[in-house]
């Protein structure tokens, strides 16, 4: 537990805390929508990096309107830790908001008498409180027990298509890591369990494109009315082709030369993550999955009518193919044209992988297979190429989240692997050090593009609030470090 010290200086400075998460919460960073904002937002986070006493910390360019920051904060320690993080958000509709989206309000809800509402509080709350955490250990000891790498990206939300810039921005400092810290709230409201899991699936993510001229077929020149399509060729016909080739006929298995081995291979790697499959489905096996899986939305119905240890292994292990949007010309946010013959289609797509092929060879992968299925013509456009990774449960950064966790009190669970991917997966294995993302303290709510999103200050229900969590925040590292 946090030393009286430690404690006193967090509860003396919680206003000036609270006021530190407002003015992130204040600085619009939508990735998602043309308001962005995140260039404005990624300097207030370079800035605060300095005060923090970080001897180099440089906006990184990466070409486009959604910069990210790196920093390196240098203690002299015999440890270095990575720290990734993400600023960026969803947009906001207003008319669904009961509070200023942008004003950071401070107001009341359910069983906590303080929360701070603003789009963002859920993400940018808890990252700024634990830069107050180490603010305040700076304070206190003197200096941090650890040398710290931050890379913070403002393009999470569209599969973090600029992280490599921010990695290659911070050069050789990426090989002195010894471990990624990047502790987020995972508490659960009504228990004492916090979650946090081991590892990620890999996540590859890309868009295609069908066009008339690329196809030699089709519109030529431009969208056209629809009434010629009984003689002109559809691009959106030959996307949706493309696609289905990709996937066996339910929908749910993958049918890339090179990838559908995967559908069968649904085991744990080793038997230490075996045995956390075990505990879990021994743990939720009650229940109803809908309530216990990390996934929103009700869902009564399983794909393929799983249930039990079956649909508890295809969640942790199985591979995933998704259609997340697809689009084409007439088809617009403010004015949608109807009964148009549009001259190019594009899909966005996600893989979600347990393997050990490296995520450019997925995507040469799908590459090979539109070439050997007859859609050369279909463009791919890399978004998102992760692996994934996973940790042992012996890891250092594993034993000091479970320890800091029952000291405050709390029973952790350990998941052997969560189908969530990107950079945060990524780094650690290509360098091959542990991870934790999640697995602390706090809470906050509606991050998911939802409205009047929120960040717990003050807490009578079983989760912690600011104070708590900083401390828990504190006592992480120092646990980590020793």
């Amino acid at each position: 537990m946090a030393d009286e010290r430690l404690r006193a200086h967090l509860e003396d400075n919680l206003d000036a805390h609270v006021d530190n998460l407002a003015d992130w919460i204040r600085r619009p960073s939508e990735s998602t929508t043309e308001r962005n904002g995140v260039r404005r937002c990624a300097e207030a986070i370079r800035d605060t990096y300095g005060e923090l006493g970080c001897s180099e910390a440089e906006v990184v360019d990466t070409g486009d309107d959604h910069p990210g920051v790196w920093a390196y904060y240098d203690a002299g320690a015999e440890k270095t830790i990575g720290c990734y993080g993400f600023f960026d958000t969803y947009g906001v509709d207003e008319l669904a908001w009961t509070h200023e989206p942008y004003a950071a309000e401070i107001g009341q809800i359910a069983d906590f008498p303080r929360v701070i509402f603003g789009r963002g509080a859920s993400v940018k709350g808890p990252y700024r409180a634990w830069i107050n955490a180490l603010e305040a250990l700076r304070a206190v000891e003197g200096d941090l027990p650890v040398n710290v790498v931050f890379l913070t990206e403002g393009a999470e939300m569209l599969g973090s298509p600029n992280f490599r810039r921010i990695c290659d921005a911070a050069g050789d400092r990426l090989e002195s890591i010894d471990a990624f810290l990047s502790p987020r709230p995972a508490e659960s409201l009504g228990t004492s369990e916090v979650a946090f899991t081991l590892g990620y699936k890999g996540m590859v993510t890309f868009d295609l494109t069908a066009a008339g001229p690329s196809w030699g077929r089709g519109p030529q020149e431009g969208t056209i009315y629809g009434n010629g399509k009984s003689v002109i060729d559809s691009p959106t016909h030959r996307l949706i082709l493309a696609l289905a080739s990709m996937m066996e006929p339910d929908g749910n298995r993958i049918a890339i030369a090179g990838l559908d081995q995967l559908n069968d291979e649904r085991a744990a790697r080793d038997e230490a993550h075996g045995e956390l499959a075990r505990e879990l489905l021994e743990r939720f096996g009650d229940s109803p999955f809908k309530n216990t899986l990390p996934v929103a939305g009700g869902v009564d119905v399983w794909a393929d009518d799983l249930e039990g240890a079956e649909l508890l292994e295809r969640y942790l292990y199985g591979p995933s193919i998704n259609v997340s949007e697809i689009r084409s010309d007439g088809v617009g946010d403010t004015v949608r044209l109807t009964m148009l013959l549009p001259d190019a289609a594009t899909a966005s797509v996600e893989l979600r992988l347990v393997t050990d092929i490296p995520a450019e060879e997925v995507i040469e992968l799908v590459r090979r297979h539109l070439d050997a299925n007859g859609f050369s013509d279909v463009r791919l456009d890399p978004q998102g190429v992760w692996d994934g990774n996973q940790d042992s449960p012996d890891s250092a950064t594993a034993r000091a989240t479970v320890d800091t966790l029952r000291a405050y009190g709390r029973e952790p669970v350990l998941w052997p692997i969560q189908p969530f991917g990107g950079p945060w997966a990524h780094l650690p294995r290509r360098l091959g050090v542990p991870a934790l993302f999640g697995g602390a303290l706090g809470y906050g709510a509606n991050g998911g593009g939802l409205a009047d999103e929120f960040c717990v200050i003050d807490s009578d229900a079983n989760v912690a609030g600011l104070v708590e969590a900083e401390c828990f925040y504190a006592d992480l590292l120092m646990r980590f470090a020793a």
